[in-house]
């Protein structure tokens, strides 16, 4: 059940159960594996549509596929992150602006710039890299999503993150921290560790930046820091 909670929690993928609040907080362990699983979707269709469509046409498809299958939970994470932490100066607006559906300028310049460099990076990105970075990204980012919740204090009274901080345990992050390790050095050996070690960096400056602006983390900072490790990985390994 706690594997399914995260499934629902992180992707589009219909799941016609209700879970409770402990299943819900407690699936923490499960984030990276639900990672690996997107990406092996992706690698999956990025396979089948080259076989179909040109190198460019399959990159936008790929791109807007990882989108759909989170349900663009994470890319409006980042529209609103931007919104909020860039076109607000008090903490009361910022908190504001998260909450609500319309998205500013920042927010659709920020979406704009964050696609582009992943068309970019993804164009860049041949053969078995690819898979590789398909993988690698969104295992990865989804770990730092649990260790952030954990971790970190939440911005709000309530949310869709108190239940992670109301009933998930250090076992579970812990347990969900060596799968997460165990299945990059699979993935990609010492490079899949050292990914590792760097979204751990990254979701460090996040949070504090985060916790400067509105004293805590929300929805939209995880899926802030989603779209940045992922952006990033994908970035570094085009360089392999």
């Amino acid at each position: 059940m706690r594997f399914l909670a995260a499934l629902s929690f992180l992707t589009s993928i219909p799941i016609n159960l209700a879970f409770t609040p402990n299943q819900v907080g407690r699936s923490l362990t499960f984030f990276p594996v639900i990672g690996l699983i997107v990406g092996a979707i992706l690698v999956a269709l990025d396979f089948a549509l080259s076989r179909v469509f040109p190198a460019l046409v399959v990159n936008a498809l790929v791109i807007g596929a990882s989108i759909v299958l989170t349900g663009a939970l994470h890319l409006d994470g980042w529209m609103d992150f931007c919104d909020a932490m860039f076109g607000h100066k008090t903490l009361d607006a910022r908190l504001r602006i998260m909450r609500e559906p319309q998205v500013g300028a920042f927010g659709v310049a920020g979406a704009i710039i964050l696609l582009l460099i992943k068309f970019a990076a993804l164009a860049s990105l041949a053969g078995g890299v690819r898979s590789i970075a398909l993988l690698l990204a969104p295992l990865i980012a989804r770990w730092a999503i649990a260790y952030a919740l954990f971790i970190y204090p939440y911005a709000r009274a309530v949310g869709k993150g108190s239940a992670f901080k109301e009933h998930a345990r250090k076992s579970d992050l812990w347990i969900g921290t060596i799968l997460a390790l165990v299945i990059a050095m699979v993935i990609a050996q010492v490079i899949g560790a050292a990914m590792l070690m760097l979204a751990w960096l990254i979701v460090l400056g996040i949070a504090r930046f985060s916790i400067q602006r509105i004293e805590g983390l929300t929805g939209d900072v995880y899926g802030a820091m989603n779209e940045i490790i992922e952006t990033t990985i994908w970035i570094l390994l085009t360089t392999q």
